[in-house]
């Protein structure tokens, strides 16, 4: 893990919402790629809450300021208010620049994905001439 990012591992998140014993702030993964969401807050009227402005990258929560503190899917730079809907498996590498937060958690954690994609691409062209 970059020492720019610090906090619990990723987790390999499976479509449902069980996080037994996942840490607090531990990032969501899909096949091992970062995940982005956007603010579930359909429930407000105001401000405008049902178009997407921006993208987060996934944590999970177990601080979320509903109920007491449940545990949810949230974004990573503000956990207990910022509960997400919309993953649908996006990778914050697919999120494009201007749509991304640019709140320090969130943004540190999207340099990593883009990082650790570069790298990925890099270690396949790396094998792909070895081979060619």
């Amino acid at each position: 893990m970059s020492a720019a990012v610090a906090g619990p591992a990723g987790v390999e998140w499976v479509g449902d919402d069980v996080f037994d014993g996942v840490d607090h702030g531990a990032p969501l993964l899909w096949d091992g790629r970062l995940l982005a969401g956007y603010r579930d807050a359909r429930f407000l009227s105001c401000p405008d809450a049902r178009t997407v402005k921006q993208w987060h990258v996934a944590v999970v929560s177990h601080r979320y300021a509903v109920a007491g503190g449940s545990m949810e899917v949230t974004a990573a730079c503000d956990p207990r208010r910022i509960m997400l809907g919309g993953l649908k498996e996006k990778p914050a590498t697919e999120i494009e620049e201007s749509w991304r937060c640019r709140r320090s958690a969130c943004a540190a954690l999207f340099l990593r994905a883009d990082r650790e994609a570069q790298e990925a691409g890099n270690g396949m062209n790396r094998i792909c001439a070895e081979l060619g």
